[in-house]
């Protein structure tokens, strides 16, 4: 049962998530467009200044799936259906941090391989 609200859920934030690689990705191109990527030196310090936006980006979706998260079955008129479940609300909650998890995470894991061949 867990397994299938999480995908139910992973379902909701689609576009949230498609709008996190298309940011990372739009991100990406731009860099690819303005800099020069390959004359950059291997500077770890460099790193951890640098990752302000992407941390900025991150924090403003995970506000927005944080947010939305339990609104939206309201919203949809679901919750009468979700309640009627054999399940229990601490379960329903988990489910939906974990997908948010998911989503948030998403970014961080699209972006690491860029970050790993441009620095």
């Amino acid at each position: 049962m867990m397994r299938v609200l999480i995908a139910k859920e992973l379902r909701g934030l689609r576009p949230v998530a498609i709008c996190i690689v298309g940011f990372i990705v739009f991100g990406n191109l731009f860099m690819l467009a303005s800099e020069m990527p390959d004359k950059q030196l291997l500077d770890p310090a460099k790193w951890s200044g640098n990752s302000g936006p992407m941390v900025m980006v991150l924090a403003i979706f995970g506000m927005m799936i944080g947010s939305g998260v339990l609104i939206k079955e309201s919203d949809q008129g679901t919750l009468g259906f979700i309640d009627g479940l054999p399940l229990s609300r601490t379960r329903f909650f988990i489910a939906k941090v974990i997908a948010a998890f998911a989503v948030g995470a998403l970014g961080i894991l699209i972006d690491f391989p860029f970050t790993l061949f441009f620095d």
